[in-house]
């Protein structure tokens, strides 16, 4: 019995159908989705909140802010931005 090799990255469309999703297409109707990414993002930011105020509330207060700025809501916007 003969094995052949998957490919998982092949999805079956034509190269060009991907390069115009991705490059005409998406960018053509992503301001469809702002607003739902805007909350979403705030909604992360509520929950990192919260776990950080729950992290400094169980280790009694000994953390600091270093390592704690990988997610700003202006480095959100200029991701968004990029989009």
């Amino acid at each position: 019995m003969q094995h052949s090799r998957v490919i998982h990255t092949f999805s079956c469309m034509p190269q060009s159908f991907i390069d115009w999703t991705w490059h005409t297409w998406l960018p053509s109707h992503l301001h469809h989705y702002e607003k739902q990414v805007e909350a979403h993002i705030l909604y992360l930011d509520s929950k990192i909140g919260t776990l950080n105020s729950e992290l400094e509330r169980r280790v009694g207060g000994v953390l600091d802010d270093r390592g704690y700025g990988w997610r700003s809501p202006q480095r959100d916007r200029r991701l968004i931005v990029l989009c």
